[in-house]
């Protein structure tokens, strides 16, 4: 191998085995300057460089990602930080569960059907018909409808055609 020979970041990364996000990471941080630039504006960078970069590797790692979390034992236990990402997730859906219910509380406490029935009049008659039908104000509905993120037909879905209006299912 050449010393006076350009490496392009790629192939950089294969030779270090690093990912391309670490190599843009040192040359942020000026571990690592571009030798030169190819006339289409791509940086070039000296073997003689990287090959610096290689011979202290382990504090090149450190640079570039925070250390290992330490072998467990028990190859089916789980490391701490995966136990307490999983109770992250669960406590957040059980917030997002509680968040939906309280939705779908408030819409029949305003409305008298639950929010999955308003959900379904909204989508089989215009805003104006169902709000007469529910005894609230058009703009109140719409308000409900927004506050507790009921899914709406756009505007001039009810103007369109039949064979022209889209089809949206959505999830409650």
């Amino acid at each position: 191998m050449k010393k006076n020979q350009l490496m392009s970041p790629m192939q950089i990364t294969s030779e270090l085995g690093v990912v391309y996000g670490t190599v843009k990471l040192w040359v942020r941080q000026g571990h690592l300057k571009p030798a030169t630039y190819t006339a289409g504006g791509h940086a070039r960078y000296a073997r003689a460089d990287v090959e610096a970069i290689k011979s202290r590797e382990p504090a090149a790692a450190r640079l570039s990602s925070p250390a290992p979390a330490a072998e467990t034992s028990d190859p089916k236990k789980l490391s701490t930080e995966i136990e307490e990402a999983m109770l992250a997730a669960a406590r957040g859906r059980e917030a997002i569960e509680r968040l939906v219910a309280l939705q779908s509380e408030a819409v029949q406490r305003a409305t008298g059907v639950s929010r999955a029935e308003l959900c379904l009049l909204l989508w089989n008659a215009p805003m104006a018909q169902v709000a007469t039908r529910l005894g609230l104000d058009r703009r109140l509905l719409v308000f409900i409808c927004v506050l507790c993120e009921v899914p709406t037909p756009p505007q001039g879905y009810w103007s369109t055609s039949i064979d022209r209006r889209s089809i949206r299912l959505t999830r409650l």
